[in-house]
């Protein structure tokens, strides 16, 4: 194998997170996503924020722990993950969430000429209103999921 990449390129910035998240919860969160060689949180300077950074053995574990855990829950704030400013992992990152937007924006896309008048299928039908289905039942039984069988 060759060289370990630099520092940089194996760390990842996490932020928006509670106070009682700690160095230890961290790295015990972002293990699931790679081998963790160090975990730093710092407050912000004037302010009631914090954030980590924390540093992986290798590089595949930083887009891996961006996609698994940036907008997880840790004590009701979904937590923000992205690469380190100024990194390659920054740029595959950019161009990968490019590609998603994108691909999201074609498949959406279409004749967006069309307007409700003309939303008719082949038997003059209204394809939004009518298929087939009695909207004024109640199309499913009442369960109540909270309750258990004791």
């Amino acid at each position: 194998m060759g060289e370990p990449s630099p520092p940089e390129e194996r760390t990842i910035y996490v932020a928006n997170f509670a106070e009682e998240v700690t160095e230890d919860l961290l790295e015990e969160l972002f293990t699931q996503t790679g081998p963790v060689l160090r975990v730093i949180v710092r407050d912000v300077k004037d302010t009631n924020a914090r954030f980590a950074l924390i540093e992986f053995e290798d590089e595949a574990s930083v887009l891996f722990a961006i996609e698994l855990m940036n907008g997880v829950k840790l004590f009701n704030k979904e937590i923000q993950v992205k690469p380190r400013n100024k990194t390659k992992q920054e740029e595959l990152y950019r161009r990968k969430r490019a590609e998603i937007e994108e691909r999201v924006r074609s498949s959406t896309g279409g004749d967006r000429r069309r307007s409700y008048e003309n939303r008719r299928d082949d038997r003059g039908r209204d394809d939004r209103r009518d298929n087939g289905r009695d909207y004024h039942r109640d199309r499913s039984p009442h369960r109540d999921y909270d309750r258990r069988n004791r």
